[in-house]
């Protein structure tokens, strides 16, 4: 189901010899021993005045805010794992794009592990002004250092800057200064949960006000200690963490402000501020206090405030985590029904469905459509077909009823470009394309629909084959994306053939 990529905040550290500068801190070696200087480079992706469209998808890459980085701070370890001192590096002047840090590291000719920690320094005061931190290992420190104000991080007028962390491991010793170390990957410390409703004849009563987070984490730890998950990779959470109907107790999780966007994909209004949170990876309902993280949109419908639930699931059904520096992106498609009356119903209701450059996010990205009592969702909605008879690929979605009502599913053809549409055993076919349904359901309103897309003859000609279908279920509808690969013979990129003779 998942459509993801892997970026991340690439961090180059440059050593040159430049004029001392960062502040010596509790727990450092006798500042009278020989240190040298570093120059960390921060190169930033370039300020926008808006979130700017993502080439190819059409919708946004997120605000520029989140690649800032104001504070830096260094906690350097030992060859043996033991804590020796941190140092805060110190900003230079900007210029264009890219940032300069300097600080300053003791010598050492030892191997030294460095966990750099961006915009905690005030949560780094307050760890090490508590005890004398020298000696414990990073899997006590990482322990330490806990954000309990998720609640800051939603995004408004006043940007909070994201916490972010990364490592690199290296030797300064006095025989030899290493040019540069890296790349080092920064990791945010959050994930960002983002909202569009298509405007479309199907949204048309809907008038898209807020994005509430419900059962969020209600604090996280700002670096990251990897919990042996690789698939995909997880954290340790901290000790406590719970995630009770608010974040933290008598505060909401809410972001507002609307904005209009126009895509290659159509028109489109979101949240205009980002909502942020901290790793969540409760999969079952059964504890009031440790439940998996809903998101629940709120607008006016038929001149009332509604509430509708969503969701984080993968196409199974299950309960999907939330993992820090992932982009949950829900597009809403339908809204055909009044919801909830209030967030507190909605949100417990069923779902009515160093040179750095941060580029983007690992993203989630799922078409829905919501009615009331009962929700669908679609993870994909392209199959690419090799240009051979008999090719075939499927797509997958996921759905939920609780009014009792219709599970029963529709597809057509959008158009006769490809012949005339005929009725096949559960599905339809015209002259180039079959798409046969194969739905399965546990009987209480709970579901999967599989559609199986088969391409009927080869493709010979020089251009791609395409064609698109129409899912409807109740008053909720999908479209569907084929696409055939052409017969150019310098196509073998995309999965065809060598061209005759060789090359």
């Amino acid at each position: 189901m998942e459509r993801t990529s892997r970026y991340f905040a690439y961090c180059i550290i440059a050593f040159a010899t430049l004029y001392a500068c960062g502040k010596e801190r509790a727990g450092e070696p006798n500042p009278t021993g020989k240190q040298k200087e570093i120059e960390i480079v921060l190169s930033t992706a370039p300020v926008q005045t808006s979130r700017a469209p993502l080439d190819g998808i059409g919708m946004d890459e997120g605000n520029h805010n989140e690649n800032r980085v104001e504070t830096l701070d260094l906690l350097v370890f030992g060859s043996d794992g033991g804590f020796l001192y941190s140092r805060e590096a110190t900003a230079l002047t900007p210029s264009g794009s890219e940032h300069t840090f300097r600080t300053l590291l003791q010598e050492a000719e030892d191997t030294l592990t460095v966990h750099l920690l961006a915009n905690c320094r005030t949560l780094v005061r307050t760890w090490e002004a508590e005890i004398d931190r020298t000696g414990l290992r990073w899997e006590s420190v990482h322990g330490q250092l806990i954000d309990t104000q998720p609640e800051r991080l939603v995004n408004s007028a006043s940007f909070e800057p994201l916490p972010m962390w990364g490592t690199i491991r290296g030797t300064i010793s006095g025989s030899y200064t290493p040019k540069r170390w890296g790349p080092v990957q920064m990791l945010r410390s959050v994930a960002s949960v983002d909202l569009f409703v298509a405007r479309t004849s199907a949204t048309a009563g809907f008038e898209l006000s807020d994005l509430f987070v419900c059962f969020a984490a209600d604090r996280g730890a700002v670096g990251a200690r990897g919990n042996g998950a690789t698939d995909p990779v997880r954290y340790v959470l901290p000790v406590g963490m719970s995630s009770s109907l608010h974040a933290v107790e008598g505060s909401r999780m809410q972001a507002t402000g609307i904005a209009s966007y126009n895509t290659d994909q159509g028109a489109y209004d979101g949240i205009a501020y980002q909502m942020y949170v901290y790793e969540n990876y409760f999969t079952t309902t059964s504890d009031e206090s440790a439940r998996p993280m809903r998101a629940v949109v709120a607008g006016i419908y038929d001149g009332q405030k509604s509430y509708y639930p969503i969701d984080f699931l993968v196409e199974d059904g299950v309960y999907r985590p939330i993992i820090r520096n992932w982009k949950y992106e829900f597009r809403v498609t339908s809204v055909a029904g009044p919801g909830y009356a209030t967030l507190e119903e909605a949100a417990r209701g069923v779902v009515a469905d160093i040179n750095v450059e941060v580029i983007a996010w690992n993203k989630e990205d799922v078409t829905m459509g919501v009615q009331g009592l009962y929700y669908a969702s679609m993870p994909g909605k392209e199959v690419v077909l090799q240009r051979t008879a008999g090719s075939s690929g499927r797509l997958k979605l996921t759905y939920t009823v609780r009014d009792g009502g219709s599970e029963q599913f529709s597809v057509d053809f959008t158009g006769a470009e490809n012949g005339t549409q005929q009725a096949i055993p559960d599905g339809i076919r015209n002259d180039f394309f079959s798409v046969v349904m194969i739905q399965t359901s546990d009987g209480a309103g709970n579901g999967t629909v599989v559609f199986e897309i088969t391409a009927l003859q080869d493709n010979t000609a020089v251009a791609e084959r395409t064609d698109s279908v129409t899912v409807t279920f109740r008053e909720l509808f999908f479209t569907l994306s084929i696409r055939q690969l052409d017969g150019a013979s310098d196509g073998w990129e995309d999965g065809g053939e060598w061209p005759v003779g060789g090359v």
